[in-house]
Order: C-alpha cells, then sequence, then structure tokens
C-alpha cells in the first residue's frame, strides 16, 4: 500500500465538499504508475466509504447513453445523477482511451462538460438528456497510457491532475514479496477488512469537521499565481507538423503551438466565506 496515494485519495474525496463551498474547480487525480504496484488495491480501501462511487472502468456511456430498448420503449438510466455529490472511483481508466476515436472522444467531450457541472446532450432517441451533477475523481492508469494514448491525455490534461506513484527499490521489492509469505491469505483479508473500516470512519469524521478558510496571505497568492502560470504553459498543446524540405528532398517535424491555457482556472477560487456545512449524500445516515 502507498501512503501517498492513500492520503491523495482522501484529500480528493474530501475536495468536494470544497468544491462546492466556493464554486471551485472539481478535483480529478489520475494516478499513474505500473501494473501490479498497489495503486488499484490502495484507492479501493475506500470502496466501502460514504460517499464513494467505485467502478471497475467505464465506457463511452458512463454519463448517459440516450439508449431506448426498441420493444419495451424504456430508457436506459442516466448514469450522471448516481456519483452526484461523491468521489468516483475508476480502477482501471484506460480501458476507455482503447476504445475507437469516435467513441474516445465521445466520452472526453461528457467529462469536459460534467467538469462544468452541467450536462447536456442531444439524442436521436430520448431527446435532450440535462441535469446537473458534481463529483470528484480518483483514476488509476498504467505508465504505459499517457504514452500510448498522447492525444486523448493532452485533451483531459486540463481538468486531471496527475500523480506518478515513485518506483520501488529493489530492497522495498523484496520486503514487499515477504509479506505474502509473512501471513496467510486469511491475515491479509482480515487486515484489508479492517484497514477500509478505518478509512470510511476516518473519511466520515474529517467530513463532520468544522470548515471556515482564513484568506491566503500576499505572500500565498503571490506564491499561487506563479504556480498557476506555471501549470497554464505546461498543459500547452504541442504538436509536430510535418514540413517539406525542398532543398534536402526530405521531410522534418517541426512543434507547433496550437492552443496555450490560460492561468485563471487553475488559480481562480472565489472569497472564502464560512461554510454552514456539505450537502447531504444521498442515503446519508443519522450517526446518532
Amino acid at each position: 500500500m502507498s501512503h501517498d496515494v492513500l492520503e491523495l485519495a482522501l484529500g480528493v474525496a474530501l475536495s468536494l465538499r470544497v468544491s462546492e463551498a466556493d464554486e471551485s474547480a472539481l478535483v480529478w487525480l489520475m494516478i499513474v504508475g505500473p501494473p501490479s504496484d498497489g495503486k488499484t488495491a490502495t484507492v479501493l480501501l475506500l470502496k466501502t466509504a460514504q460517499g464513494v462511487y467505485c467502478v471497475d472502468s467505464v465506457t463511452e456511456n458512463f454519463l448517459a447513453s440516450g439508449y431506448r430498448d426498441e420493444k419495451t420503449g424504456k430508457s436506459a438510466p442516466d448514469l450522471f445523477k448516481e456519483p452526484d455529490r461523491k468521489c468516483v472511483v475508476i480502477k482501471e481508466f484506460g480501458t476507455v482511451l482503447s476504445l475507437r476515436a469516435d467513441k474516445v472522444r465521445k466520452f472526453l467531450g461528457d467529462l469536459q462538460a460534467i467538469y462544468d457541472r452541467e450536462y447536456s446532450k442531444a439524442t436521436g432517441t430520448v431527446g435532450t438528456i440535462r441535469g446537473k451533477a458534481a463529483f470528484s475523481i480518483v483514476a488509476c492508469v498504467t505508465s504505459a497510457t499517457p504514452h500510448d494514448h498522447q492525444q486523448y491525455m493532452a485533451r483531459i490534461g486540463p481538468r486531471f491532475l496527475t500523480y506518478r506513484v515513485p518506483d520501488l527499490t529493489e530492497a522495498e521489492e523484496d520486503e514487499g514479496l515477504e509479506l505474502f509469505w509473512d501471513a496467510s491469505h486469511e491475515a491479509r483479508k482480515k487486515v484489508l477488512v479492517e484497514l477500509r473500516q478505518l478509512v470510511a470512519e476516518h473519511l466520515v469524521e474529517c467530513m463532520d469537521r468544522t470548515f471556515d478558510p482564513s484568506r491566503e496571505t500576499p505572500d500565498q497568492k503571490r506564491f499561487i499565481n506563479r504556480l498557476a502560470k506555471l501549470v497554464a504553459d505546461g498543459r500547452t498543446d504541442v504538436r509536430f507538423q510535418k514540413i517539406h524540405d525542398d532543398i534536402t528532398g526530405r521531410d522534418r517535424y517541426a512543434p507547433e503551438v496550437s492552443q496555450v491555457e490560460k492561468p485563471f482556472r487553475v488559480a481562480a477560487t472565489p472569497e472564502p466565506r464560512p461554510f454552514a456545512g456539505p450537502r447531504p449524500w444521498p442515503g446519508s445516515y443519522d450517526r446518532a
């Protein structure tokens, strides 16, 4: 288990409380690491926590398909309502990026729309699907995904923060392998159940705490502004165009900056104000 990944996942789950308080940007986190490094097992510790919506993978119709059964006339449910006000945990995000290009573009378009909290999609079967939803995301991908799907990653990059899991040393790998032999399967299973329960209880405890942020100092504002410009520059969409050299008769590729993001999305945060409490989770329970 990675302590960094667990803390970040908890932070994303709690971030929706802040985003709804001041209508700031939703926090979507992509955790990148090699296969079998424990990132998925770590984020799944949130699986049983209140306010968490966990899925193995997503398809192009993750939010709304617009499908209607010709025999019954019933429409498929609009899934974007289910994760509303929750933290969506996606075990494998790279699966959807491996679909046909038209399906991937459809999925990314839906994601970009829901990032602004309002969803509107015109269909030829059930008319226009409209709705509002806000949710945070923790998604896991393998290290090869950003390389294999650079075009798609560039499109969703401005919406997602990315955390790359540090590589393990050989000594850490040997220590991890020994853990499999030190305890039985039943013992490991029991520890995981207890750990999930502790994570769930900790998340509820944090949600119940008073939320009253203080204003940023002038130094903090200047630092955040510089970071916003740095992040915006890092998200610049750079493409390579082919240029034919008449003298040499060869083709070469030159970088072309097609889109430069502005820093306002990263830095913009309304004035902090007292927080009366989050909207209740669907199916929330009385802890008394």
